[in-house]
């Protein structure tokens, strides 16, 4: 295991301006990958909207503290962490259950840096809701890396186009391109554009292409990574 006291935390932002597009599941399944391949890793739920990473992970019935707690002060960040029991080098923090309004800037990334400068981890991953509200511009602004998730029609392609030029307005250092539920069949029958077309339309490096895959959604009704 790698040295805690040298540990540098890279944050990464997983966003877009549109909803359905998967970024919880990206976000909870990029946490997992990163744990696999012995990564501390903690994933934050940030939609204060619809709070729903910690059912996608199956760790719902183990929350007890959230993020809003940490930010209203009413626990150390670090309490409102959770631990994955499918892996000693994975983490969760869930986002509020009630209502929450959404937190200042230096509040939102004192709790950021809390985390980020404890030592523990090599990534922080935040999901985002999927809006241009605030909590996007937050989240960019305490990370390293933004994540623009799309899927290949064209509602999400114009959306991700949005959420380039938005990320870059609210400073982000690099930003990356996945293609989620990406159907080869569909794509060679003409219904949706290739590749080549989804990265020159969106304007935006392509970090990686993630197949269509009708399991996934019975994987997440079971809390299954």
């Amino acid at each position: 295991m790698q040295d805690s006291g040298s540990r540098k935390t890279k944050i990464i932002t997983v966003t877009s301006l549109k909803g359905g597009v998967g970024k919880s599941t990206v976000t909870a399944n990029l946490g997992y990958s990163l744990a696999l391949r012995g990564k501390q890793t903690l994933v934050i739920d940030c939609d204060f909207n619809i709070r729903n990473l910690d059912l996608i992970m199956g760790l719902e019935d183990r929350v007890v503290y959230d993020f809003g707690d940490a930010v209203r002060g009413s626990v150390k960040a670090e309490k409102a962490v959770i631990r994955d029991p499918r892996s000693e080098y994975l983490s969760m923090c869930a986002a509020p259950y009630t209502d929450f309004q959404i937190p200042s800037e230096q509040a939102f990334s004192a709790v950021i840096d809390e985390l980020s400068s404890s030592g523990r981890y090599d990534f922080i991953v935040i999901d985002t809701p999927g809006d241009s509200g605030t909590v996007m511009k937050l989240a960019v602004g305490c990370s390293d890396v933004a994540i623009i998730v799309t899927t290949h029609n064209p509602a999400s392609l114009r959306a991700a186009e949005r959420t380039g030029a938005l990320v870059q307005s609210f400073g982000a250092r690099e930003s990356f391109l996945v293609i989620n539920n990406f159907s080869y069949s569909e794509t060679k029958l003409g219904y949706f554009p290739g590749i080549l077309s989804v990265i020159d339309r969106a304007g935006i490096g392509l970090l990686g292409i993630i197949p269509d895959d009708e399991t996934i959604q019975r994987y997440q009704e079971d809390g299954i990574l």
